[in-house]
């Protein structure tokens, strides 16, 4: 689900966990720690503009699926 909503230039607010770093790098995720945490951060991201495009989501596009999952398959 994360990954689609920031396909759909969603705001995405994730707990600062080890199954969520790899979503770290995207511009419109929000990361927090605690409960007191998620609502500072809560609070920055209703205020953040959305970014309306982030060129780290290209390899998710549908377009560029199959080119890298040839790439991975490539590798192994």
């Amino acid at each position: 689900m994360t990954v689609e909503a920031l396909l759909m230039h969603k705001k995405v607010l994730l707990r600062n966990c080890l199954c969520n770093e790899i979503f770290f790098q995207y511009k419109n995720v929000f990361v927090f720690n605690n409960e007191n945490d998620f609502h500072e951060v809560l609070e920055f991201a209703k205020n953040s503009p959305v970014e309306r495009r982030d060129s780290n989501l290209d390899d998710f596009m549908w377009e560029n699926c199959n080119r890298v999952f040839l790439d991975i398959l490539n590798t192994l």
